[in-house]
């Protein structure tokens, strides 16, 4: 399921500043008199919506073909920390990368290891959760989302405003 997730989402986020560069329109954003955070946060906002639309035809077939029920309020809760922490970092990653001629290659690069712990902690999750076990259990996975979380959502706003001038220039 993760590895679905990632690999799909790693291409999605390869076009989050694409077109604005391709066409312009970045500079157009710049200009606007808004802090430089509020883009990166409607660009993260738009990447998580797709991320979520993503999930919500991978579950059911993910379902289907292992077999096991999707229902639980544990797996709905990872995913959701999951996505949003990886969609985060990958904003930032994606305006970093998009200045570059190897985009798609250089955005794999960067995002994967520092990725990596919310992708281990989302797939522990995941399996805790399709086994069916309590929120005890659950916790420490929780935890180590939440925590990523808090981290990306905190720093990759306030990075974005140096990576989005160094894009202007």
């Amino acid at each position: 399921l993760w590895v679905a997730i990632v690999l799909a989402g790693m291409m999605g986020l390869g076009y989050v500043f694409a077109k604005e560069r391709a066409q312009g329109g970045l500079e157009g954003l710049l200009l606007a008199p808004m802090d430089r955070s509020a883009i990166f946060i409607g660009k993260a906002a738009g990447a998580l919506l797709l991320t979520f639309a993503l999930e919500l035809f991978l579950l059911p077939l993910f379902a289907i073909f292992a077999n096991v029920s999707i229902l639980s309020p544990g797996l709905i809760v990872v995913v959701v920390l999951g996505s949003v922490g990886f969609v985060t970092v990958g904003t930032l990653f994606s305006a970093m990368a998009v200045t570059t001629r190897s985009r798609e290659l250089l955005l794999p690069l960067l995002l994967l290891p520092v990725a990596m712990p919310i992708v281990i902690a989302a797939v522990e999750g995941t399996r805790i959760a399709l086994r069916g076990e309590t929120w005890g259990d659950l916790l420490p996975a929780l935890s180590v989302l939440a925590a990523f979380d808090a981290l990306f959502l905190t720093l990759c706003p306030a990075l974005f405003e140096y990576v989005i001038e160094e894009m202007a220039s």
